[in-house]
């Protein structure tokens, strides 16, 4: 007989710190769900007790020994119910640890469901639960598996009400962060309860409740780890373009390969014409613009990034609004190459697109001025990328030829005679 159980990863959607117990132990009040990704804890019958760990986050604790709550939920229960034999364990880590999404406890709380299947442990709810206290704050939450209130130091756990369904994005700047430290960096104040009493029936209503609520933690992970704010940023700045151009159809695609040719900065996508990508759509990342597509196949397509020789964006100064096209050099920075001498250009300042090129809308991120040479009757100014073209991973894909929409801006002679030269909880302590 084997058994197996799925351990999602723990998602917080609120979490209100309300004060400090003398023991140092925070008490919470936080509303649980559970995401369809996680790890997985296998058992079959054996003489001894041991555990093996596979999966592309198994580095990461694969020194853990006993100390893995999985062979310490093992022990707990084998010692509570009185079993003599052993079991096979195999963990196949999917989750980053020390992430904030539980994923040690919710192998805990796997690990008693499937060896009190596997030893037939005439447990019940309440028994078992006592004992994922036992392992952790989090593991009750996690043993129950659905949406639940928390409450106490996480010990108190109510059903909550179904939850509509919703995507949401997991982000991790690969940094481990221990709950732990973040709850002894908390300084904050202490708050009030955030439950309500019905549940919305979608995820827009579920959105606007959870927006009047927060994550008190949060700054204290941002000190810890300031390389959340950079992912809290691109987020931001993804969210905000969706925002800005609900009408514009979007798809997101991975990066699978480089061009072996080394005169031609391009990539390939894991998505082409059968998902509707089609040649001359634009790419962008959170951070910035990456460039267009150039050729569309059945399941993959390639992009031509910005810094190519060939590749170019109609781009503006964002201070001035001046315009000239920034184009590759075939090195990182790339070019504008029409910007008046009499001008004022400053390094530092930003560069956005302008639209004028009919491939992506406005005010996109397009790079920051490095360099400045004077020349007439134009100044040489390069611009580092706003996308990182370097380590390119994930990318969306404009699924639009048309023009996007523009917001027209009052035209001035004075605006016209600047672009007229221009070409177009593991634990809580």
């Amino acid at each position: 007989m084997t058994v197996s159980v799925f351990a999602p990863a723990k998602v917080n959607l609120y979490l209100h710190v309300l004060g400090r117990q003398a023991d140092g132990y925070h008490r919470l009040d936080s509303l649980v769900a559970f995401a369809d990704i996680g790890d997985r804890v296998t058992a079959r019958p054996a003489d001894d007790l041991t555990l093996t760990v596979g999966g592309p986050e198994s580095a990461a604790i694969a020194g853990l020994g006993e100390d893995n709550l999985v062979i310490r939920a093992a022990r707990l229960l084998a010692a509570q119910a009185g079993i003599g034999t052993g079991a096979a364990l195999h963990l196949d880590k999917q989750l980053p640890a020390a992430a904030g999404i539980g994923g040690g406890s919710s192998d805990a709380a796997a690990t008693l469901r499937a060896l009190a299947m596997l030893w037939e442990v005439p447990l019940g709810e309440p028994e078992l639960t006592e004992l994922a206290v036992q392992l952790g704050a989090d593991v009750p939450a996690c043993l129950a598996g659905r949406p639940v209130w928390v409450g106490g130091i996480g010990e108190e756990i109510a059903p909550a009400a179904a939850l509509p369904e919703t995507g949401i994005v997991l982000a991790n700047p690969r940094r481990p962060l221990p709950t732990a430290a973040v709850f002894r960096r908390y300084h904050g104040r202490y708050g009030a309860t955030g439950r309500f009493d019905r549940m919305p029936p979608d995820a827009a209503g579920l959105a606007a409740i959870l927006a009047a609520r927060h994550n008190d933690l949060t700054e204290a992970a941002r000190e810890l780890v300031p390389e959340i704010d950079g992912v809290l940023d691109r987020l931001a700045a993804l969210l905000n373009f969706r925002q800005s151009q609900r009408n514009v159809p979007m798809l997101t695609a991975r990066v699978i390969g480089t061009s072996a040719d080394t005169a031609s900065q391009t990539v390939y996508l894991d998505r082409g014409e059968r998902d509707g990508i089609r040649r001359n759509m634009g790419v962008i990342t959170a951070d910035g613009v990456v460039g267009k597509v150039v050729e569309s196949y059945r399941d993959t397509a390639q992009v031509l990034l910005l810094t190519d020789k060939d590749s170019g964006v109609g781009a503006m100064l964002s201070d001035s609004r001046i315009q000239s096209p920034a184009g590759g050099t075939g090195e990182p920075l790339l070019s504008m190459k029409y910007i008046p001498t009499d001008e004022t250009v400053n390094v530092g300042e930003h560069v956005v697109t302008s639209g004028m090129d009919r491939i992506f809308p406005r005010d996109l991120p397009v790079g920051t001025v490095t360099e400045i040479k004077a020349g007439r009757p134009f100044q040489q100014v390069r611009v580092r990328p706003a996308a990182n073209l370097q380590r390119l991973e994930e990318v969306i894909v404009l699924l639009t030829l048309h023009p996007l929409e523009q917001k027209k801006e009052p035209a001035t002679p004075a605006a016209a005679a600047k672009t007229s030269g221009g070409k177009a909880a593991a634990e809580n302590p």
